[in-house]
């Protein structure tokens, strides 16, 4: 519908300029046949003032219109056939009418476009202030207001008459400075612009409005200068900031309450630091402590300002150079330190201490300051150094039972050699000198009898050897482990079906005695461990030379056992204390682990 009716409209607008054009030569007409006939009146000139106005009021075409009815009038009733004797002559004049006719047409058209153009834009500038969220006002010379838009009225709640000299270079009565202090108009910013030329960027005033409410505004006023440069006003843009103001004060209580709240928990924190059964202390992130509690400031009785004259001046001296070795490279690399020394206290005496440092880093991984702690630990350290003491002394006494236990074996296997041995053998021949001595008339009971003994004594015989092999192996003594070993590994399958292999070559130098019976008693156990628990049908017992260690496995295809199985590692067999025992007393170490695949290997690694 709106279309419809604008269409109408351009129609209508277009008949009338066109009507105009007419109209206008007409009248011209008229007026010129008239003023000619009186006075000999110049009428080209009534013609030219008919297409400017027809170009003013319609536009180029009603213009052009206009300029050929005037060529044709002046023709017709000026020229010919009125005139027919002065066609010679006003012909040149009519063609000079006719191009400046048209000139002037293009003139007055192009006038009427810039014109319209310049209304049009200004048009637009004055809607665009007038929907800007930001107050706009224009002040001339004298501070007069002059012109505003709507945001304006709404922050002045007020509409200034137009060119009242009573209210000047503000719209609002009342102005006041951001503390309260009231600001006549003649000092305000604007009247200062308007004296010096120079522009004022972000100031805060305080405006009060007719309902005594006051709002927050910042002002930023340029001056307007005429092509000339001469200084003709001002023009100012101010904002309300009113609550942007306001939040900037409930921050501004925010942070002051969580200063307060932050200084009460810091100065409780304090006071739990201070309490604590430890020394604190804080570094910054440039090494220099700025913080000691005061169980350290008692400890050592210095001051943190004779700490920080001299920082290690509490550390014994033997530590110091290891003490900032490690500090260095941990503050370095930004890393957690643990670390023990010896600090004195304030009567002269030096206690052990755990000295534990950690880092605190801000949002970006930057470290802000180093916490620490000392913890007294002097008492830990003579245990240590007691249970030291008593392993050791365990570790001798354990060495000395394993070497009494092996002499008693040794001195015993010698009595049962030198002994019964002798005894057994001789009651061996004693029977074969009866047995030879009977007459051929003898019961054969008394034979069988004579025949049995004889067996007996002989199995008695072996027996009395096997002990005395177990007690302790000729074969150690004479031959070296790996033979010695060999030779209990056949005998050992023999008398159980367990497949055992030794595998190693005698090494050029022996190991000591106390160390290849170590090892040999060691090897007896695990064998004696795989029958009894490990239900593995094959062993393989390996020894070899490994840099300064003797190193001896016995691994087996047993059923293993379960490593995940803290209750069965925290409560090792009487073999398994045995065999550690052994190991330990010849300065070794003892190891055992269920392999992946299946089974057991023992480890035992002994000085050479």
């Amino acid at each position: 519908m709106s279309t419809f009716y604008s269409l109408r409209w351009f129609k209508q607008r277009g008949v009338l300029s066109y009507g105009a054009a007419v109209l206008s030569v007409v009248i011209a007409l008229l007026i010129a046949r008239l003023l000619q006939v009186q006075y000999h009146f110049e009428s080209f000139v009534l013609f030219i003032c008919a297409m400017i106005f027809s170009t003013w009021f319609g536009g180029v075409k009603p213009g052009l219109l206009a300029v050929a009815l005037s060529l044709l009038a002046f023709h017709y009733y000026f020229l010919f056939p009125i005139y027919p004797s002065g066609m010679d002559v006003e012909m040149p004049r009519l063609l000079v009418a006719a191009g400046t006719s048209l000139l002037i047409v293009i003139l007055s058209a192009a006038q009427a476009s810039a014109t319209e153009a310049l209304r049009e834009s200004e048009l637009r500038f004055r809607r665009l202030v007038e929907v800007m969220p930001v107050a706009v006002y224009v002040c001339d010379m004298s501070g007069i207001i002059q012109r505003y838009n709507n945001r304006a009225l709404e922050l002045w709640g007020r509409a200034p008459k137009s060119g009242d000299t009573a209210q000047r270079f503000c719209g609002s009565l009342r102005i006041y400075a951001p503390d309260g202090r009231s600001v006549p108009h003649e000092e305000s910013p604007m009247a200062k612009v308007l004296r010096t030329g120079v522009q004022v960027r972000d100031v805060e005033l305080v405006i009060e409005r007719p309902d005594g409410s006051r709002i927050t505004v910042v002002v930023n006023i340029v001056p307007m200068c005429s092509d000339k440069g001469e200084l003709i006003g001002a023009i100012n843009c101010f904002q309300d900031i009113t609550e942007r103001k306001q939040a900037e004060e409930v921050a501004l209580q925010n942070a002051q309450k969580i200063q307060t709240i932050s200084m009460q928990k810091e100065e409780h924190l304090r006071l739990v630091i201070d309490t604590i059964p430890a020394m604190a202390w804080s570094v910054r992130p440039d090494g220099v402590v700025d913080f000691l509690n005061k169980r350290w400031l008692d400890y050592t009785g210095l001051s943190l300002e004779q700490y920080v004259k001299e920082p290690t001046g509490p550390i014994h001296p033997d530590d110091i150079p290891r003490v900032l070795k490690k500090w260095h490279v941990n503050s370095a690399a930004g890393q957690p330190t643990d670390d023990e020394m010896r600090l004195r206290r304030a009567d002269g005496e030096y206690r052990w201490f755990l000295v534990r440092t950690v880092p605190l880093r801000d949002a970006q991984g930057n470290i802000v300051k180093w916490y620490g702690t000392s913890t007294d630990i002097e008492d830990r350290k003579r245990a240590e150094h007691a249970l030291r003491g008593a392993a050791s002394q365990l570790e001798a006494l354990s060495r000395r039972l394993v070497d009494l236990q092996e002499s008693e074996r040794k001195e015993l296997a010698r009595e049962l050699h030198d002994r019964i041995g002798q005894s057994l053998t001789a009651l061996n021949i004693n029977l074969k000198i009866l047995g030879a001595a009977l007459p051929s008339q003898a019961s054969d009971e008394l034979r069988a009898r004579l025949a049995d003994s004889e067996k007996l004594i002989e199995s008695t015989t072996a027996a009395v050897g096997n002990v005395m092999s177990e007690l302790h192996p000729p074969m150690l003594d004479d031959h070296g482990l790996v033979l010695a070993l060999d030779w209990y590994a056949r005998q050992f399958s023999a008398r159980t079906g367990l497949l055992v292999a030794v595998r190693g070559l005698e090494p050029a130098e022996r190991p000591a005695p106390e160390t290849e019976i170590a090892l040999f008693r060691i090897a007896q156990e695990a064998l004696n461990n795989v029958v009894k628990h490990a239900r593995a049908s094959q062993v393989e017992i390996t020894i070899e030379r490994s840099g300064f260690n003797y190193v001896m496995s016995v691994k087996d295809d047993g059923v293993g056992f379960d490593a995940a199985n803290e209750n069965a590692a925290r409560r090792p067999g009487l073999g398994m204390v045995t065999m550690r025992e052994r190991a330990q007393a010849v300065g070794g170490r003892f190891e055992v682990r269920s392999m992946p695949t299946g089974g057991t290997r023992l480890t035992v690694q002994v000085p050479a």
